[in-house]
């Protein structure tokens, strides 16, 4: 048997009790045996042990009628040969094992004589419904083998136990082991099995084989171990047989058929081109690559060589063995090709074909040789590198999708426009209070004396019920203020965009005040027949900050479901809202709110980023409950005459201010030049560490260049006056903010909209600029926006400043006349 003969120019003995796996799969008879003679007559040394794992990959299907191992289920069963019945049985089989048994012990007797004979122990065992893959490497994992051989139709397996085990993997091709790379062989033991299958190729000793066949196929390996950078110290062989070999393999690949001449295959099969000019390098000078580099003072063994090979020093560099006559033009033809492999000054690439031409010695200068397009690189890396590349790519593809997937678009909004006839010029205003007599002479005087310095024109409107004498602040009148300006702005919203309710996905709203059963989306839903699986959700008591609440809200709801519709309403309810008591800080309310709403729609599908107007890129919320100053800044509350209303506190301000500044600490990182971010943040640390919060050399980044326009909350004359001061804002960066307070007056949570809507329509917002909305609220809240515009507005289309664009701005007095 040739795997079982040493080399007679080899002394090195082998290494007894070594393992090698066979892993074959059981289902298949067609070449599933060749794996296990080619490793028997190949690989295997006296002593060693040969574990077969038979595997049942095809769990459940009936094998073919000639499968060397019968189905036997899910099952894990190890055969024990034996001198009995033929020299072997299995034993614990189960009904299907002793129907194909004949069949088995026909299959696998000529291989357990063989072991037997040469002293090699057979240990064959057989699994089903266990992944090859695993069983493979839970077997290496227990065995440490020298080889594990797969056969053909086990070799889509290859890559992950190649990358599982540290032993030598040999796949089958036909009925030759194609080696993959080794990983960084020891040196002795590599150069025992180059012996090994270098006597193989000679010598055969297996009945009815013709030696010039055996030697044929068993050159092909040797030729793959060589060409795959092979490294071992101790050279039992003569210098000269080697260079022999070489030439042997080299005539051998020019006589082969036609699939190992001109095709990449033999180039794959053979290996890097720089890697073989290294080996070529090893057997001129008889030294190994990286014993060399390890006995030295790190030089290579290239950087050594090279250099005197360029010279024509061959002789310092040859092996004294390989000083013979007969060997000294081979060697001449080896420098020539592993200066073409290693010194390659004209950037020209070969093929191994080409360079083993050089080899040969036939007569061709290196310049003459043909350029190849591309370099052949073995197939394991060559694998590796597209995986690499294929998963580059595809994480970009998923990163690309995931940031075009998860915008949110803002495809139009419509903001509410109250009839003439609900306007309430000021001295309407304290008439009205007056007429009614539900409050003291100092109440009145009170409120007159707010509304004439509070910035609010007489444009601004109340709900129907306020205008009654007296005032019906009950929940029908409420309820029906709140369906008014809803129902009107919906159908308004959808009508305008073509958009069909049914369409819809989800629905937010926001009232502070007013939270009816059933709710106002609920109403909603009713009156405009949306779907039963539409997602709905109300929010109330959230202040007038609410209507960026609502959008984040949706925002969430549109990052989690998928090419949907999301109509977001805000509003709050002023005949509910009316305080009739005498405190002072509740009787604000009554001269700064009217009525007023929004609804926008929100999209995350692509398709709709061509018709929408705007692209959300950042949402901060900032809430400052945890201090008490803060939460009692804006309170719904009882007087002492029992009287409902809401009080705004003197620290509002100053509370508002310090809700914007830490809220700008979270948005500025995302909108601020970085020039902006280092003063800024040179400041916070100033005021923090060195005491200079109270300096007047204060510095307050240049939000003018992040952003091209603002819309401030209308809370009230002295809101936007603060706002402007402390971001130091123009006048006219503030403008839409006092127009919008001027003619709608605070309509809370909806008063962002109503000054975006007066940009459009002043025609100020163009494609790409940038616009911050900042809300402030009770909690205390402050919440900022971000948008980008996407699709330049129309200025002439239909809107709630659309009628008396052309009169704004205006000159607001301090004081009112009346």
């Amino acid at each position: 048997m040739v795997g079982f003969q040493p080399s007679e120019s080899s002394s090195m003995p082998p290494s007894p009790g070594e393992s090698i796996i066979v892993v074959m799969d059981a289902n298949r008879s067609k070449g599933s045996l060749d794996a296990l003679d080619w490793a028997i007559n190949t690989i295997v040394h006296p002593n060693d042990t040969v574990v077969v794992l038979g595997v049942l990959t095809e769990l459940g299907k009936k094998p073919s009628q000639t499968s060397c191992f019968p189905f036997i289920g899910t099952v894990w069963v190890k055969l024990e040969f034996s001198a009995g019945q033929g020299e072997m049985s299995p034993s614990h089989l189960a009904e299907e094992i002793v129907k194909k048994r004949e069949e088995y012990l026909c299959a696998l007797q000529p291989f357990y004589r063989q072991c037997k004979k040469n002293g090699v122990k057979l240990d064959v065992q057989l699994a089903a419904g266990i992944d090859p893959r695993n069983i493979a490497v839970e077997e290496a994992h227990k065995c440490n083998p020298r080889w594990i051989v797969l056969d053909s139709h086990l070799k889509k397996y290859k890559v992950y136990i190649y990358g599982h085990v540290a032993c030598n993997v040999a796949v089958m091709k036909g009925k030759i082991g194609a080696v993959m790379h080794p990983k960084a062989p020891e040196c002795e033991q590599w150069g025992r099995d180059y012996v090994k299958i270098k006597a193989a190729a000679f010598t055969s000793n297996e009945p009815g084989k013709h030696q010039d066949e055996s030697s044929a196929d068993l050159k092909t390996l040797r030729l793959i171990f060589i060409t795959k950078s092979l490294s071992f110290d101790n050279f039992k062989l003569t210098m000269h047989y080697k260079a022999k070999l070489l030439k042997d393999d080299a005539s051998y690949i020019e006589g082969s058929p036609a699939k190992f001449q001109n095709e990449e295959e033999d180039v794959c099969l053979l290996g890097d081109v720089r890697d073989y000019g290294m080996l070529l390098i090893e057997l001129i000078s008889g030294k190994s690559a990286k014993c060399f580099q390890e006995q030295g003072e790190g030089e290579s063994l290239i950087d050594w060589a090279l250099p005197q090979l360029e010279n024509g020093s061959l002789s310092q560099v040859m092996d004294p063995r390989l000083m013979d006559a007969s060997s000294h033009v081979t060697v001449h033809h080896m420098q020539r090709a592993a200066l073409l492999c290693l010194k390659n000054c004209s950037g020209q690439k070969y093929s191994m074909s080409e360079v083993l031409a050089v080899v040969r010695g036939d007569q061709h200068k290196p310049d003459s040789i043909l350029v190849v397009s591309s370099v052949t690189t073995d197939p394991q890396i060559t694998f590796n590198y597209l995986h690499l590349l294929a998963a580059t790519a595809l994480i970009v593809a998923v990163y690309c999708f995931y940031i075009r997937s998860n915008s949110i678009y803002l495809i139009d909004f419509s903001c509410y426009l109250p009839p003439d006839h609900l306007r309430v010029p000021t001295s309407e205003f304290i008439e009205h209070f007056e007429i009614c007599d539900i409050h003291q002479r100092e109440a009145v005087d009170f409120q007159a004396k707010v509304i004439e310095r509070s910035g609010v024109g007489g444009e601004a409107g109340f709900p129907l019920a306020v205008h009654q004498i007296p005032p019906d602040t009950s929940l029908n009148p409420t309820r029906e203020e709140t369906e008014t300006i809803l129902f009107t702005i919906v159908k308004d919203l959808l009508t305008k965009n073509n958009v069909n309710p049914k369409s819809i996905d989800i629905v937010v709203s926001n009232c502070s005040i007013f939270c009816p059963t059933p709710s106002i989306t609920a109403m909603i839903i009713n009156k405009f027949g949306l779907r039963s699986n539409v997602k709905s959700i109300s929010l109330s008591g959230m202040g007038c900050s609410a209507g960026l609440l609502s959008i984040s809200l949706a925002k969430d709801l549109l990052r989690v479901h998928r090419n949907s519709l999301a109509l977001v309403l805000s509003m709050e309810a002023v005949t509910l809202n009316g305080y009739t008591g005498g405190v002072k800080s509740m009787l604000l309310a009554n001269a700064l709110f009217r009525m007023g709403g929004v609804a926008a729609l929100l999209s995350n599908r692509n398709n709709d980023k061509g018709r929408a107007r705007y692209k959300l890129q950042y949402l901060v919320r900032t809430h400052m409950g945890s201090d008490d100053q803060s939460y009692l800044s804006v309170f719904q509350e009882h007087d002492e005459c029992g009287h409902v209303g809401v009080s705004l506190s003197k620290v509002l301000l100053h509370v508002a201010g310090n809700a914007l500044k830490t809220n700008i600490s979270e948005l500025g990182p995302s909108v601020l030049l970085y020039s902006e971010q280092f003063l800024y943040g040179w400041y916070m640390f100033c005021s923090k560490y060195l005491g200079l919060a109270n300096s007047k050399e204060t510095y307050v980044p240049n939000f003018k260049k992040a952003f091209e326009h603002f819309c401030i909350h209308a809370g009230g004359r002295a809101v936007i006056d603060a706002v402007e001061d402390n971001l130091r804002l123009s006048k006219e960066d503030g403008e839409a903010s006092r127009m919008t307070l001027y003619r709608f007056g605070n309509t809370s949570s909806s008063s962002v909209w109503y000054e975006l809507c007066y940009l459009e329509s002043k025609g100020r917002v163009k494609k790409g600029d940038r616009l911050w909305q900042i809300a402030f609220g009770s909690g205390f809240k402050c919440n900022s926006a971000v948008w980008k515009c996407i699709s330049e507005p129309n200025p002439n289309l239909r809107n709630a400043w659309a009628d008396r664009i052309h009169l704004y701005p205006v000159e607001i007095p301090n004081v009112a006349e009346h």
